[in-house]
């Protein structure tokens, strides 16, 4: 695991050690069964589960996307003006809009994991458009439509989160339960960083 960043956060710092020993146990990452991206648990020597890894290329309506929404890169997802590809840098600026931690978002940042897990679904895939770049081990060649095409390698580019359990799905509780000031306070996060995937799933 490569961090894409400076890692000045000492929480972050924690993540980068602890998985880092997982990943010298060979530990594979973990899918998990919610949502349309391609997302993985990761853990620790102890397999204990200590980040959640969002690879760019995994992304709904991206091209290794594994949930049956793949299309080429930089297409619009559930919302216009939002392209697959950048899902992940949306995940890091909201730890970094966070920075005092007025919102509580978990440490988040930008890395490259190379896994052999990751050669699970390798396959050729168109990418477009070039501007939003390339993943810096992926290998490309140019085929005759002058178009770009993909081989996917054991490298991920993403974000890494880190794992915080909550005590279930948010519909299973009265909203008379929850607190008005927490409300609100999800409700200004959202509107600072344009987030267009709040639902009651990502509700800690």
């Amino acid at each position: 695991m490569a961090p894409l960043q400076p890692i000045k956060s000492k929480g972050c710092q924690t993540i980068v050690a602890r998985l880092t020993s997982g990943m010298n146990r060979k530990l594979n990452p973990e899918p998990t069964p919610e949502g349309l991206s391609g997302s993985y648990f990761l853990k620790d020597r102890f397999r204990n589960r200590v980040a959640i890894f969002k690879p760019r290329l995994e992304e709904p309506f991206a091209p290794l996307n594994p949930k049956g929404v793949s299309g080429p890169l930089g297409s619009e997802v559930h919302v216009s003006g939002i392209l697959s590809g950048s899902l992940y840098l949306r995940e890091v600026a909201a730890f970094i809009v966070d920075s005092e931690q007025l919102f509580s978002v978990p440490e988040t940042f930008l890395t490259q994991v190379d896994h052999p897990f990751f050669l699970h679904n390798a396959k050729p895939s168109l990418l477009t458009p070039p501007s939003l770049g390339l993943e810096s081990n992926q290998m490309f060649t140019r085929g005759d439509s002058n178009r770009h095409h993909l081989k996917s390698t054991s490298a991920r580019v993403g974000s890494i989160q880190k794992m915080v359990v909550n005590n279930g799905s948010v519909s299973n509780i009265s909203v008379s339960k929850l607190p008005v000031f927490e409300e609100q306070k999800i409700a200004l996060l959202d509107l600072l960083i344009m987030n267009a995937d709040r639902n009651e799933g990502n509700i800690l």
